[in-house]
């Protein structure tokens, strides 16, 4: 064959693959569907129905991050931050981050060759070949000497490795979110568990100063009793009402025990290792979300950007699926030196190399790669529905919370007329009963009523704060909002979601974070550090920092917390969100530093010592 024929035949197959490349390439384009949404809440409060109190305006998108901290409980900052620096799920959903980080690299270092240097070194017998030696005759051996280099590269011909590498992204990305899930449930957890816990801490008090009332009541009518004036029916009947009440109380008690326990487990603690000193659910604030919250903030929801990740990351699944029905190509290379003699083994005449360019096209599988794009489809219109789902959830979550807001404070008016008009008439009865002027069964009843009240206003009250801790969950409060997923096509316009919606509010002090070194990882170089297990974001970096600071003081004295880049981030944004690796420091020697680790494990907290 001449050269011109095979340069003839070479461009005629150059131009096939082109056409057929252009017809079945990878899509560049992955869209998330738009969904359409309200304009605003159906539930959202109308201007005259904000509250006067002197609270300043602050935007829903400065305050949702670290929304609990607008409630105004120290106690409160604290358990959350225990929360986010101790939790165990928030410490396995990090890991899962890294890890699906790690596969997001292995599938884009797959679209690049793997160069290797294979080497042999040996003796072979007989020489002539396996079954070669003549009968009767002594085998002889050779010995053998290669050493080359090579390089094997499966030509990303139809744009498989690159979806395999999108969709690796994508679902490094779904981790991502699927942390922030966890700690947006975490935050509304602890919130939800300390104001049941304080609520709890109320009632326990209202049913002893109850305890106390009736056991007076039981002496006054055990001396009316005495003196004629009272029946043995009312005394039994005041009896019963004392022991009513007593029997309440150890109910209430070991409701308080469990939730404490409940949010122990909550926060990374055991019971034995926690304590909480909250008495009244007074001391939680309740502010007021005003007009003009729209409702396409819910797309900043963490839940909703993990349906849209696992959408794009399946949709680049249809084209890897797509992909490998078409034939791969691979492409051989390998120049080295081969030699039966060592002398010989480098010398020009033992050079030896290849090259080899495979198509392969499959004629029949059974149907194996055609199902795999059927599949590939069948769960992207899944998911595409999960997503409509997912949203449609999540503005009936906003709605449900709203509509509690309304409806609690609604109730609460009532029952502090209920409450107001029962005291009095409690006052009323007693004194009307002391003239026997009234009977007891009037005075029983009017007692009783009084105290149902007074119950049902506390958990009314706590229903109340559960609705707005219900709200910012529902608005995806308790996590850093993240732009648009990389690569084109269309995206949910978060970065504009800040158009509207303010709070009213105290505004809440800056966050300390005088424990963290976050530019002075350099000092690390020349001490001995203790790390603490697991990866932290910036805000678990400065909870962590914080918890130590008030738990483990004399650790934290003269020291400072290091974060050091531990490789995984956010990427694809404008800023990146790093994940660090926290290390205490500075220590002195490997006694000290093994030292602070022990003490540190004592309190629970894992940790290693690091070289310097």
């Amino acid at each position: 064959m001449t050269s011109t024929h095979f340069l003839s035949r070479s461009f005629l197959l150059a131009l096939v693959l082109f056409l057929v490349t252009a017809c079945a390439a990878k899509r560049d384009v992955y869209d998330v569907p738009e969904v359409p949404m309200p304009t605003t809440f159906l539930q959202m409060p109308s201007v005259d129905e904000k509250l006067s109190a002197p609270l300043s305006e602050t935007p829903l998108e400065g305050i949702l991050p670290t929304w609990w901290r607008a409630l105004g409980n120290e106690e409160l900052d604290r358990l959350v931050d225990i929360a986010l620096a101790r939790n165990q799920d928030l410490r396995i959903a990090s890991a899962r981050v890294a890890h699906t980080q790690a596969r997001f690299g292995q599938a884009v270092g797959g679209q690049w060759p793997t160069v290797s240097i294979p080497a042999r070194v040996g003796v072979e017998a007989p020489k002539q070949g396996m079954g070669d030696n003549p009968r009767g005759t002594a085998v002889e051996s050779h010995n053998i000497f290669e050493a080359s280099i090579r390089g094997d590269w499966r030509f990303d011909l139809w744009g498989e490795r690159r979806a395999l590498a999108e969709a690796a992204e994508y679902r490094m990305w779904k981790a991502t979110f699927d942390h922030d899930i966890i700690q947006m449930n975490l935050v509304a957890d602890v919130a939800t568990a300390y104001a049941e816990y304080l609520s709890l801490t109320d009632r326990l008090r209202i049913a002893r100063e109850t305890e106390r009332v009736v056991e007076e009541m039981l002496e006054s009518v055990e001396r009316r009793l005495n003196q004629g004036d009272a029946t043995r029916l009312d005394y039994e009947q005041q009896r019963s009402a004392v022991y009513s009440v007593k029997a309440v109380i150890p109910e209430l008690e070991l409701q308080r025990e469990e939730i404490q326990h409940r949010l122990s487990r909550i926060v990374g603690l055991i019971p034995a290792d926690f304590e909480t000193t909250g008495e009244t659910l007074d001391s939680l604030a309740l502010p007021a979300v005003i007009p003009g919250v729209p409702s396409s903030l819910l797309l900043r929801r963490p839940d909703i950007r993990s349906v849209e990740a696992d959408l794009l990351a399946a949709d680049a699944d249809i084209d890897v699926a797509r992909a490998r029905i078409l034939p791969p190509l691979d492409l051989t290379a390998q120049i080295g030196y081969g030699s039966r003699h060592f002398s010989e083994w480098f010398m020009p005449h033992s050079l030896a190399y290849n090259a080899i360019a495979s198509l392969t096209a499959t004629i029949f599988d059974g149907g194996v790669r055609k199902g795999e794009e059927k599949y590939a489809k069948a769960r992207f219109e899944e998911l595409v529905e999960l997503y409509v789902r997912t949203l449609y959830d999540a503005t009936r979550e906003v709605e449900d919370a709203l509509v509690t807001l309304r409806r609690t404070q609604q109730r609460l008016d009532a029952l502090d007329v209920a409450c107001e008009a029962s005291a009095l008439a409690l006052e009323y009865s007693q004194t009307m009963y002391g003239l026997q002027a009234a009977d007891y069964l009037t005075l029983l009843i009017t007692e009783r009523t009084h105290h149902r009240n007074l119950d049902e206003r506390l958990q009314v009250r706590l229903e109340r704060h559960k609705g707005l801790i219900r709200l910012f969950r529902a608005l995806g409060g308790g996590v850093e909002v993240s732009g648009p997923l990389p690569g084109k096509g269309q995206r949910p316009e978060v970065d504009l979601l800040v158009a509207g919606g303010t709070i009213l509010a105290e505004q809440p002090s800056m966050l300390d974070e005088s424990n963290v070194a976050w530019d002075e990882e350099d000092a690390l170089e020349s001490v001995w550090a203790v790390e603490l297990s697991g990866l932290y974001d910036r805000a678990a970096a400065a909870a962590a920092a914080r918890d130590l600071g008030l738990h483990q003081p004399e650790i934290m004295a003269g020291r400072l917390l290091y974060p050091v880049e531990s490789g995984v981030e956010r990427t694809g944004e404008e800023k990146p969100v790093i994940w660090y690796r926290l290390r205490l420091a500075p220590m002195e020697s490997e006694a000290e530093a093994e030292a602070v680790c022990e003490e540190l494990q004592r309190a629970k907290r894992r940790c290693e010592v690091v070289k310097p």
